[in-house]
């Protein structure tokens, strides 16, 4: 448990300050940057150079109509002994009552997505703080899980089981992170190879190695959506991913103090739960 943090005006103890400490710096964190200096600049290069990858029959097959199999499939492969989020229940009763609730999911989702949005009881996370390594009175050794609803859990795992199959064809050969027979390992042998060669070749060479703090916590949604369309994606699978931000909000739970804000303008991807909203990355 986070009981204290060193901060440039002295340290915080009492647990109503700390709360409002952390929500404020994960607000900040979380705000949209979309309107920075040169960014709409940098987008508008950025699609000018984007094929269309995303055919009229593959937006046919990702926006059918969900059936009750694609649901029972969704709650059957979704891992076990993960912690619940707000609805406080976990998955395992899904997977024991699935008969039951299947029906009710089915009827659910398919008016929920017929609308393009979710309500906002599904998209409520629960931001937990995990402690790394390191001095725990520096925020940054603690780690912000979400955890996400299970009934949001099978819906985004309905959504990602779809475009499984397509994401090699509309994504580039070393996209390695979040891809299904791929491993990031991957990139690092290619790396020492190219470096290999180099020194038997004699070949001047330079290597660029670029960290972007928290890069998956700060992809902007207006990106995100733009993405899609740009390659190819048609509106109804666009408004079914836009679905997973509507009316998204979030409490931060520190110790038994529950801190509501509102959702965030960026994604909250890259520390979340299983079931987190579907990451389309080019």
């Amino acid at each position: 448990m986070l009981r204290e943090q060193e901060t440039k005006f002295g340290t915080i103890s009492r647990q109503s300050d700390l709360s409002q400490y952390i929500t404020d710096i994960y607000t900040h964190l979380y705000s949209s940057d979309a309107h920075a200096l040169g960014i709409v600049e940098a987008q508008e290069q950025c699609w000018a150079n984007v094929p269309v990858r995303v055919t009229n029959e593959t937006n046919a097959f990702l926006t059918r109509n969900f059936t009750l199999k694609e649901i029972h499939d969704a709650i059957r492969t979704l891992p076990k002994g993960k912690a619940p989020g707000h609805d406080g229940v976990p998955m395992e009763f899904f997977q024991e009552c699935a008969n039951e609730v299947a029906p009710m999911l089915l009827k659910a989702f398919t008016t929920m997505l017929s609308f393009g949005e979710a309500s906002a009881y599904i998209n409520k996370g629960l931001i937990t703080l995990i402690p790394k390594s390191g001095d725990h009175s520096k925020l940054n050794n603690w780690r912000p899980i979400t955890l996400l609803g299970s009934t949001y859990k099978v819906l985004a795992k309905m959504v990602i089981r779809r475009i499984q199959a397509f994401l090699p064809h509309i994504t580039r050969p070393n996209q390695m992170r979040f891809m299904e027979g791929r491993s990031i390992l991957d990139n690092t042998f290619m790396a020492q190879e190219s470096l290999d060669w180099a020194v038997e070749s004699n070949q001047d060479l330079v290597l660029l190695l670029l960290d972007f703090e928290k890069a998956f916590d700060m992809i902007e949604w207006g990106f995100l959506f733009t993405a899609l369309s740009k390659l190819g994606f048609n509106d109804i699978w666009v408004s079914w991913v836009r679905a997973f931000y509507h009316l998204t909000s979030f409490d931060a739970l520190l110790s038994s103090l529950l801190n509501p804000f509102e959702g965030p303008s960026v994604l909250n991807c890259g520390n979340v739960e299983l079931g987190s909203a579907p990451d389309f990355q080019h």
